[in-house]
């Protein structure tokens, strides 16, 4: 597998509440959100980033 660039991780605030989002380079274009200030230590999620074009749009 060719290596990756991976951006540090960045630190989000949003209401209060703050997230580390880091890229995974093992899933390019995945993003991977742990809540930082939150009561659960250790919660995270993934989110993946679509660069491509828009294939269809609700009316």
């Amino acid at each position: 597998m060719p290596s990756v660039d991976v951006p540090e991780p960045v630190l989000l605030t949003v209401d209060d509440e703050t997230f580390r989002a880091r890229a995974d380079p093992d899933q390019p274009g995945a993003r991977h959100l742990d809540w930082v200030s939150g009561p659960n230590d250790g919660v995270e999620s993934t989110g993946v980033v679509y660069d491509g074009p828009v294939l269809s749009v609700a009316s």
